[in-house]
């Protein structure tokens, strides 16, 4: 119970940063609009990290944290940083490999596999 708990607030609190990231980009732009152009690329930009957590915070337990990770690193890399696609994918694969050995091998964390998963093999 308390770690579905933890879990929980864990997701919560990446959203409510999310949030705050989003606004506090949305009152800059407002401050700045009488002196520039208006822009939006800063504002979808923080959109897009904000929806990329949104979905990560959803789709962990389903996906486990393999996939959801993987995808949600690669859609930050290429839409929201315009990573090349190499570049994406190696560093995609790097950031999955290098926090499955981290904190599965090294520090024993118990990690969501995917009821997904777990439905479809087993």
């Amino acid at each position: 119970q308390s770690e579905r708990h933890y879990v929980f607030v864990s997701r919560l609190a990446v959203v409510a940063f999310g949030v705050a990231g989003l606004i506090g980009d949305w009152a800059k732009r407002k401050a700045v609009q009488d002196h520039a152009a208006p822009d939006r690329r800063g504002l979808m930009r923080v959109a897009a990290y904000l929806g990329a957590l949104v979905f990560y915070a959803v789709s962990l337990e389903f996906l486990g944290f393999i996939v959801a990770t993987a995808i949600t690193i690669t859609f930050i890399l290429r839409i929201a940083e315009r990573y090349p696609w190499p570049a994406t994918l190696a560093l995609t694969a790097g950031t999955v490999i290098g926090c499955q050995v981290l904190l599965v091998l090294r520090l024993g964390a118990i990690l969501p596999t995917g009821t997904l998963w777990e439905n479809l093999l087993g």
